[in-house]
């Protein structure tokens, strides 16, 4: 078995053991062919698995969740990923009163001046209100 580990939500990494990560890691390209290719991404870095061997992708952050859940120590994730375990009880929050919400980058492209199904247009107008606790904002939607 072969184990590959990546973080498909923000690109964690661990800059103070292997310093500043580089560009092409924190990309969304990589990231997703990591989880849907990883023979294909383990032979760009020369490393050819037979095909007898498994391979395993793990997710850093699903992983982070799962050890703080389990009870095995405190973790720094995005407020998306833990927000659900808090509300049911399975997290406690810590230095709430330091705690900043942090953006999550997201954009939504469509062509303008054709007519948008009902789903598309609930979705954007959720998008332009803005629900309480999201740091993205609207621009553009129309």
């Amino acid at each position: 078995m072969h184990n590959l580990v990546v973080c498909t939500l923000c690109s964690c990494y661990i800059w103070a053991t292997l310093g500043l990560p580089p560009v092409w890691y924190k990309s969304a390209p990589y990231r997703s062919r990591a989880i849907i290719d990883p023979r294909g991404v383990l032979r760009e870095f020369g490393t050819v698995l037979p095909e007898d061997i498994e391979v395993r992708v793990w997710d850093s952050t699903e992983a982070a969740l799962r050890l703080a859940i389990a009870g095995c120590g405190i973790t720094r994730l995005a407020d998306l990923m833990v927000s659900e375990a808090i509300r049911k009880g399975q997290l406690n929050s810590v230095l709430a009163e330091t705690h900043v919400a942090e953006p999550v980058p997201l954009s939504a492209v469509y062509p303008q001046g054709r007519h948008r199904m009902p789903k598309v247009r609930a979705f954007l107008d959720f998008l332009v209100e803005r629900p309480a606790g999201c740091a993205f904002a609207a621009a553009n939607i129309g």
